[in-house]
C-alpha cells in the first residue's frame, strides 16, 4: 500500500464508484485455503510484474497504532490484545476469536468495511481508467465475505489436504492436531476451489506451478493490451 493512502479509513465513507468500476473491470481476486501456496502464486505475479495488493497488509494498515480500528479492538477485546509500545498483538487477537465466531464477527463488523475502503482507496491510485491493466487482490476471505462478485473474477489455489496440513506443520512449527484444526475453522479449499472461476493446482513442482500460471496469464490479454505495471 502506498505511504500516503489514508490507514484510518472510516467504515461509512461513501463509495468510491470509480474504484468500484475499475474492480469489477480490472480487479481478479486471488484466494485459497491456508498452506495451498496463495502467497508463492502472488510472488510469482510479482516476479512478473503484475501488481499484486495484499489484504493482510491493508489489515496492518488500517488497525496502525493509533488508529480508530485499533481502538475499537482494544475497547471490545480488551488491552490484553496490545503490546507495549501499543501496536496489535495479532497472536493474542487470533486466540480470542478462533473459536468464538461471536467474537469473530465482532472483530469482522470492525475490520472488513475499512479493509474494503482501503482497497477502493489502492485501486483509485493504479489510474486504470488512463492505463488499464488487469491487477490481483490476495485475500484469504473473498467468499466468506460474500466479496466475489466486487471482481471481475476468482482464482483460487488448491492442494490435496494432506499436503495442505504437511505445508502447515513445516511453515508454523505446530502437530498435525493443531494443523487439521486450523483447517477445520475455515471454508474447505476444496469448497473455494469448486466457487473460484479458476483453479491453480500448486501440488506438483514450482515449474509445474509457474507453467500453469503463466498459461492463465495469456488469457489476461483480453482484458487489456499492456497486461502489466509499468
Amino acid at each position: 500500500m502506498s505511504p500516503d493512502l489514508n490507514p484510518d479509513l472510516s467504515p461509512n465513507l461513501s463509495p468510491n464508484l470509480s474504484a468500484e468500476k475499475m474492480l469489477k473491470t480490472y480487479g481478479i481476486a486471488l484466494s485459497g485455503g491456508i498452506g495451498t501456496g496463495k502467497s508463492t502464486v502472488a510472488d510469482l505475479l510479482r516476479a512478473r510484474s503484475y501488481e499484486v495488493i495484499d489484504a493482510d497488509q491493508l489489515a496492518r494498515n488500517i488497525t496502525a497504532p493509533g488508529s480508530a480500528a485499533l481502538t475499537e479492538i482494544a475497547n471490545r477485546f480488551g488491552a490484553d490484545c496490545l503490546n507495549a509500545d501499543g501496536s496489535l498483538n495479532r497472536k493474542i487477537l487470533g486466540s480470542l476469536v478462533f473459536q468464538d465466531s461471536g467474537a469473530r464477527r465482532d472483530l469482522e463488523a470492525i475490520t472488513h468495511p475499512r479493509i474494503r475502503a482501503a482497497l477502493l482507496q489502492h485501486v483509485d491510485t493504479l489510474k486504470l481508467d488512463k492505463k488499464p491493466r488487469p491487477f490481483f487482490y490476495e485475500a484469504a476471505l473473498i467468499f466468506e465475505t460474500t466479496s466475489a462478485p466486487l471482481f471481475r473474477t476468482v482464482w483460487a489455489t488448491y492442494c490435496p489436504p494432506d499436503m495442505q496440513a504437511q505445508r502447515i506443520i513445516q511453515r508454523d512449527g505446530v502437530t498435525a492436531e493443531q494443523a487439521a484444526t486450523v483447517v477445520a475453522a475455515q471454508m474447505s479449499s476444496r469448497q473455494k476451489a469448486d466457487l473460484a472461476d479458476v483453479t491453480i493446482d500448486t501440488s506438483g513442482t514450482p515449474l509445474t506451478v509457474a507453467k500453469q500460471l503463466d498459461d492463465l496469464l495469456k488469457s489476461l490479454k483480453d482484458i487489456a493490451p499492456d497486461s502489466r505495471k509499468t
